[in-house]
């Protein structure tokens, strides 16, 4: 019995070693733009990290869903030296207007995936057609920033505060 413990204890210990000797795998997904018209092309970046280092090497996945939640594009490709692979696809014509959310994924190391999606919005603007003016503020209250973009705009408006409070009690 305390063979089996210790072959036991030392099973538990390997795994903690390795768990502790393993780095922090994390993915991220980008577009180049935020707004999109029907029939034009999305570029899209995904990149792996070991500790905030570039991974070469590592399958990538990435998956694009349309406001439905319906996959309508996925990839898979290797990072390259940068630790990223690059995508792109254009547009159907009769592509779905609204927020369109793309996730990333990796095996490497274990395997990861984005902590959150990255988004874009479609314009309902035809083909050839004339653009739609795009309601800035609906898309933002429809969550196209990312969190991080929110805070950046929140320090920004507390600083702009600060500065104003402090003249006023001047």
């Amino acid at each position: 019995m305390r063979r089996l413990l210790l072959i036991l204890l030392a099973f538990l210990s390997l795994i903690s070693i390795a768990a502790v000797l393993a780095g922090t795998v994390t993915v991220t997904v980008t577009t180049d733009r935020k707004i999109y018209y029907r029939g034009e092309t999305v570029f899209i970046t995904a990149c792996v990290y070991e500790d905030g280092n570039p991974v070469s090497g590592a399958t990538v996945a990435v998956e694009v869903r349309d406001p439905g939640n319906n996959v309508v594009y996925t990839f898979s490709k290797t990072t390259g030296a940068d630790g990223c692979a690059t995508f792109w696809f254009t547009l159907d014509k009769n592509a779905k207007p609204g927020i369109y959310k793309l996730y990333a994924t990796t095996d490497y190391g274990g395997g990861a995936s984005t902590e959150e999606p990255s988004m874009f919005v479609v314009n309902p603007t035809p083909v050839g057609g004339e653009a739609l003016p795009v309601d800035k503020l609906a898309l933002i209250l429809n969550t196209v920033y990312t969190y991080s973009d929110i805070i950046v705009l929140a320090t920004l408006i507390a600083i702009v505060l600060i500065a104003v409070a402090r003249k006023i009690e001047k």
